[in-house]
């Protein structure tokens, strides 16, 4: 098994974007999907997200069709709100997509002040993900899988295509 951790391409329908998290190069990526759908796999931190904004919109990617969620904690989910509102600067929504066990912790996101003092916002209008849901990009199909551990609403979400698999943290 292996894992890539240098921003760029990974395929030719997967690049990983390198977030900087505290400005540490490394600390965080997250991955963009480019099928006939775009889709994100998580959304960051709430100080990073301003410049995954403007990283996607270089790509020619912001914003994305859908977000994927790995779970729950701030470092994956906290970005979400402020590219929400980017994207509905421009008129347009991005759906996002959790576990059915994160739903409720995305809504109310307080109990992350166990990592800081935050703040933290609640992420609602959340479609509920389960155990083989698949999610289609048209030309691309993620399969979803239940993998409790890290936190006990954690996915990991499979490229059927590419075969590749994103766990958030593991």
């Amino acid at each position: 098994m292996s894992a890539i951790r240098r921003p760029g391409r990974i395929n030719s329908s997967t690049t990983l974007i390198d977030i900087g998290m505290y400005g540490v190069a490394g600390a965080m990526a997250v991955y963009l999907i480019d099928g006939r759908k775009r889709c994100l796999i998580d959304g960051g931190t709430r100080t990073e997200a301003k410049g995954l904004v403007r990283e996607l919109r270089k790509m020619g990617a912001f914003p994305p069709d859908m977000i994927i969620v790995t779970h729950s904690h701030y470092d994956h989910a906290q970005g979400i709100p402020v590219l929400l509102r980017e994207a509905a600067k421009f008129g347009k929504s991005i759906e996002v997509l959790a576990s059915e066990k994160a739903i409720p912790l995305l809504q109310d996101q307080s109990w992350n002040r166990v990592f800081g003092p935050g703040p933290y916002e609640g992420i609602r209008d959340v479609t509920p993900l389960k155990e083989n849901d698949v999610v289609d990009l048209g030309d691309i199909t993620l399969r979803i899988h239940e993998v409790p551990g890290h936190s006990d609403d954690q996915i990991a979400i499979m490229d059927e295509n590419s075969r590749n698999i994103f766990v958030g943290d593991a």
